[in-house]
């Protein structure tokens, strides 16, 4: 029986703090995409240092 609540404690707090971290996720995209139309494309690649924008994002999620 202890295993069983070492796990249902793991499973809650996990899904505790993913749900928060999904979301926190998810705006910071949506700001990110609202920066990202309001600014050139060519500004933009010099300024994200190397990475590659936009195609990268739905690869990491």
């Amino acid at each position: 029986m202890s295993v069983w609540m070492i796990v249902g404690i793991v499973v809650a707090v996990w899904i505790a703090v993913s749900v928060p971290l999904a979301l926190l996720v998810v705006g910071v995209i949506r700001r990110r995409d609202r920066q990202v139309e309001e600014l050139p494309p060519a500004r933009d690649t010099g300024r994200s240092g190397g990475r590659p924008s936009g195609g990268s994002r739905g690869a990491r999620r």
